[in-house]
C-alpha cells in the first residue's frame, strides 16, 4: 500500500447515522477509534509485525487480521480500519475552494486502500469562523460544484467521504475573517499565542443571542453543502479548543444566561 503521507489506523467502533448519513463527533471521538499514525509503508509494516507480539491476554486487542478486514455499520460498508485524518491544508484562494492537488491528495488515498477519507476541516461562514489563512467553505454552488467530482472519484474507489466542518471561536485570526472579528461565548482570550503570528490571541468579542443563532445557522448550511455534494457523512469538529470545545469548557465559557454555568447550559449550544 503507498501511503507516503500521513494515514491513521482506527478501530471503529460505533457511528450514530440520521437520515442515512454518518455522524461523528470529535469531541467524543476517542471513545469511537483507537488510533496509530504512520508517515511511511515502512512503519505501517512495522506496525503489523509488532501488533501480535504487543498482544496481552488480560487486555483487548484487534489482531491483524481485523484491522485489514471488512465490516459494516448501519448500511455502510468499511473495506478496512484504515482513514486518512482530517488535516489542514490552507490552500484555498479568495473563492475558497481548495486546490486541484489538495483534491488530488483525497482521491490518492482512496485509490491506495484508505476506508474513509475524511476533508479538511472545513469553515461554517464568512465572518468570524476562520483561524487559518487559505481554508474552505461549502456553502455556495461553486463550492459545491467543485467538491462533487471529488467526492464521487473516492466513492468510485471504495472509500467513505466525510466531510469535517468548524468554527474557531476565540482561536479565529481576525486578520483573515472577512468581518476581522473574533468571536466566542465569553471574552476570554486563549493562553497560548497564534502559533502563525506568534502573537498573542486577542480578546473576542461576546456572542450575542442574535450571534449564536446566527453561527449555528452556518453549521447547518454547511451541512446542507455536504449533503448536496454527496458526502457519506458529517463530522462536526468539537474538540482542539475550538468554538464548540470553548462552549463546553467552564474555562472559556463563562456566560451567566441560558448557555453557560452548568454542564446542561453548557452543552445546549
Amino acid at each position: 500500500m503507498h501511503c507516503p503521507s500521513v494515514i491513521i489506523v482506527g478501530v471503529v467502533k460505533s457511528l450514530a447515522t440520521d437520515g442515512g448519513k454518518v455522524i461523528t463527533s470529535c469531541s467524543s471521538v476517542l471513545n469511537k477509534w483507537r488510533f496509530c499514525l504512520f508517515t511511511s509503508p515502512s512503519l505501517l509494516k512495522s506496525y503489523k509485525k509488532s501488533i501480535n507480539r504487543a498482544y496481552r491476554p488480560e487486555e483487548k486487542h484487534m489482531s491483524t487480521e481485523e484491522i485489514f478486514s471488512p465490516f459494516q455499520i448501519k448500511g455502510f460498508s468499511f473495506r478496512n480500519r484504515l482513514g486518512v485524518a482530517p488535516m489542514t491544508r490552507m490552500s484555498a484562494g479568495p473563492e475558497s475552494i481548495p486546490r486541484q492537488d489538495v483534491f488530488d491528495f483525497l482521491v490518492r488515498r482512496a485509490e491506495n486502500g484508505a476506508a474513509v477519507v475524511f476533508t479538511e476541516a472545513i469553515v461554517t461562514d464568512y465572518e468570524s469562523s476562520q483561524g487559518y489563512p487559505g481554508q474552505a467553505r461549502m456553502t455556495n454552488q461553486p463550492q459545491v460544484d467543485a467538491w462533487k467530482p471529488v467526492v464521487k472519484e473516492i466513492q468510485k474507489h471504495g472509500a467513505i467521504a466525510i466531510m469535517q466542518m468548524f468554527h474557531c471561536g476565540r482561536m479565529a485570526w481576525p486578520e483573515v475573517n472577512p468581518a476581522a472579528r473574533s468571536i466566542a461565548p465569553s471574552p476570554v482570550a486563549p493562553s497560548q499565542d497564534n502559533p502563525l503570528t506568534q502573537a498573542p490571541y486577542p480578546v473576542p468579542e461576546e456572542m450575542s443571542p442574535f450571534e449564536i443563532d446566527h453561527v449555528i445557522n452556518g453549521f447547518a448550511e454547511t451541512a446542507k453543502g455536504a449533503v448536496a455534494v454527496g458526502f457519506d457523512g458529517i463530522e462536526i469538529h468539537g474538540a482542539h479548543g475550538y468554538l464548540i470545545n470553548q462552549f463546553l469548557s467552564s474555562y472559556s465559557n463563562k456566560r451567566t444566561d441560558g448557555y453557560g454555568g452548568s454542564v446542561e447550559n453548557r452543552f445546549r449550544f
